[in-house]
């Protein structure tokens, strides 16, 4: 795999900090893809748009609820 842009490191570093418990699942969920794919993409060992896209939603779900937008 291509080496990532560090922007995109750096967000992808940030939405994993955000994700609790039970998470990746949802993410999971709402990417259509399996745990498995989600986990690796977390890890930036591959890369998946709808996944991030995925990830970001429920990164900014867990922010939100406790008001740190």
């Amino acid at each position: 795999m291509k080496s990532l842009p560090p922007q995109l490191e750096a967000r992808i570093d940030e939405v994993k900090s955000w994700l609790f418990d039970g998470d990746q699942d949802k993410v999971a969920s709402k990417s259509r893809k399996s745990r498995a794919w989600v986990n690796k993409v977390l890890n930036k060992k591959a890369f998946n748009a709808q996944i991030l896209v995925a990830a970001i939603e429920v990164m900014n779900e867990n922010k939100a609820r406790f008001g740190c937008m």
